[in-house]
């Protein structure tokens, strides 16, 4: 299983270096970061790039830069899915970060899991599972507040 984190950005000062390196802390490896940039001019994908830790996974291809202008952030994510080969779509903007170092490893964990029943019945296959969007719960540092996702 693969995951595209896709992260859009427009001069997004150091806040995208703390979205990719909350990705590079997962503990489940198989993923790919795309970084979609609309031609900043505040110097922060230079900054992002001379990273040690970055520069290696962009060598090894786990993290894709591309720059282009975009008609905004939406433009932006849609032009950076056509670059992804991921089974799953995650979208984290500049700032965003994942809550531990085990969110995809969690995230693989629930896709993989039959959900059963009270009655002890099988309700959804992992191909059913799979075809879902899945949200997370969001927690706001600004206002410490934690925005549920629905349950499922």
């Amino acid at each position: 299983m693969r995951f595209s984190i896709i992260t859009a950005s427009y001069n997004p000062g150091d806040k995208i270096e703390k979205t990719i390196h909350s990705v590079l802390e997962q503990t489940f490896r198989d993923y790919e970061i795309i970084i979609k940039d609309a031609c900043s001019t505040d110097g922060s994908v230079e900054n992002l790039i001379r990273k040690p830790e970055v520069a290696k996974e962009i060598a090894s291809g786990k993290i894709r830069l591309f720059v282009q202008p975009d008609q905004g952030v939406y433009d932006g994510m849609n032009q950076a899915i056509t670059q992804a080969g991921g089974d799953f779509l995650l979208f984290l903007n500049c700032g965003d970060t994942l809550h531990d170092a085990e969110v995809l490893q969690k995230v693989e964990k629930f896709l993989q899991t039959e959900v059963i029943s009270a009655a002890g019945e099988k309700e959804q296959s992992r191909e059913e599972r799979i075809k879902e969007i899945v949200y997370g719960d969001t927690f706001c540092e600004q206002t410490g507040q934690t925005d549920f996702a629905a349950p499922l």
